[in-house]
């Protein structure tokens, strides 16, 4: 142990993990440093309604330091992780311009997108990881609806409105449908030279269903109401190829220009700093105290980890939230058990259910069981997502966004912020313009290029 007065915990990233783990934290006789890379913490279920402009960036993150003012014990840092020495038991920080002595660590990075070997895709689809993301999706989409408006060619149209969104998981569906309201109750109203609701929306995916590891009865719902939206649901086709046209599946041609990846995750790539103890997705093997494996002191959780002690989940636990808050309020507490010398406890997962909204009004979801679909499943989710923003105050403005967009489908977020009009790969061919900083400042939250369900 340091020789400090009292133990120092590390927290690396104020993610749900991170940020579960310094709360819990508050208070102790401890010494507890929060650093993450942003000043925010970032409300990730919800990115899928900024990107298709129903929500503001603002409004799904809260500034860190907000969370423990009354904290005296919790010490806040926005810095990047550059290096690690265990033996020494100090990180650094900033390309080394400072280091942190720890007595014990968390790690709570959360993870990445993955492409399945295919990362030259990253510009041309990007997945949704991030406030930047979210942001370059919106801007990319209402772009292309402005050049549509300008110019004759039905065709060109097509490809510049057209919406492809890769991967048939909770995330794809949410963006599918949120997109297909999008355009027939929002945007027919803000175009004269083209119809916006003929834009397509098409939701691609690999396997045979979607939302894979939910009931088949709640699979075929959300197909059936995805279509009834007007989404093209294409399923057991696999993407070959991806380009500044469009998307190349296993049996078809789909023009776009606006293409979203949601169709992976792997382990986040700081995940080597720590070990080389790792799964086939770059994710972190870990104890069943969360303890990563062959190291004393340093624990890793949410989706940086692998955590193969639950029969239940072979293949490691969801990549949700209340799996991550439970994991990083069980690495706090084992902490503080040892510190007290008592015995450390195994992760338990509990089980909260899952769900996923398909557009306005309807929902599917399931718990220990149980299962709803329709209005009621829909009243759930808001309900939860609702309860699980951390600000008071975000609540309460995502509250009556919605209550807003319900009565009026009016969605007031379609402003193209700081984006430069050779922002797409297809423009970059041949525009010669200079490139401007793919920075994007949106009411007082910087966030710059990131490398970065409930």
């Amino acid at each position: 142990m340091s020789q400090k007065s009292r133990p120092h915990i590390l927290i690396i990233g104020a993610g749900f993990a991170g940020l579960q783990a310094a709360q819990t934290l508050a208070r102790k006789k401890v010494d507890v440093t929060l650093v993450d890379r942003n000043n925010y913490h970032l409300f990730q279920p919800l990115l899928y309604q900024v990107a298709s402009t129903g929500l503001n960036p603002s409004e799904i993150s809260s500034v860190v330091r907000a969370s423990f003012r009354r904290r005296a014990n919790v010490r806040v840092l926005k810095a990047s992780l550059t290096g690690l020495d265990k033996a020494g038991r100090k990180a650094s920080f900033n390309d080394g311009e400072f280091d942190l002595d720890y007595d014990y660590l968390i790690l709570g990075l959360g993870g990445r997108t993955s492409y399945f070997g295919n990362d030259h895709w990253e510009d041309l689809a990007p997945g949704l990881k991030s406030l930047p993301d979210a942001v370059t999706i919106r801007n990319r989409f209402l772009e292309s609806l402005e050049k549509a408006e300008q110019i004759d060619d039905t065709e060109e149209q097509e490809r510049l409105t057209s919406v492809v969104v890769i991967g048939g998981g909770p995330t794809g569906v949410e963006l599918a449908g949120s997109f297909a309201e999008l355009r027939t109750k929002v945007l027919s109203r803000d175009f004269n030279h083209f119809d916006p609701r003929s834009v397509k929306v098409t939701l691609v995916e690999g396997g045979p269903a979607l939302l894979g590891g939910y009931h088949d009865s709640s699979s075929k719902y959300t197909k059936k109401r995805l279509e009834k939206l007007g989404v093209d649901v294409l399923l057991n086709e696999m993407v070959k190829d991806i380009s500044p046209q469009g998307v190349q599946t296993s049996e078809r041609f789909l023009p776009s220009q606006n293409i979203i990846w949601a169709a992976g995750v792997e382990g986040h790539p700081l995940a080597k700093l720590v070990t080389d103890k790792l799964d086939g997705r770059g994710r972190i093997l870990v104890t069943p105290e969360l303890l990563v494996e062959e190291e004393d002191n340093i624990y890793a959780c949410g989706d940086m980890n692998y955590f193969g002690h639950d029969e239940r989940y072979p293949r490691g636990l969801p990549g949700v939230a209340p799996a991550a808050i439970q994991q990083g309020k069980r690495a706090a507490e084992n902490i503080l058990a040892r510190i007290a010398g008592k015995p450390q406890k195994p992760f338990r997962y509990f089980d909260k259910g899952k769900m996923a909204t398909i557009g306005r009004s309807a929902a599917v979801a399931e718990a220990k069981g149980m299962r709803m679909k329709g209005f009621t499943a829909w009243m759930a989710w808001l309900f939860i997502h609702l309860l699980y923003l951390v600000e008071f105050q975000d609540r309460v403005l995502v509250f009556f966004r919605w209550i807003w967009a319900y009565f009026t489908w009016t969605w007031g977020v379609r402003l193209i912020l700081a984006t430069p009009p050779s922002e797409h790969p297809a423009d970059k061919v041949t525009s010669s313009r200079p490139e401007q900083e793919n920075t994007v400042e949106i009411e007082a939250v910087t966030v710059g290029k990131d490398q970065s369900e409930m």
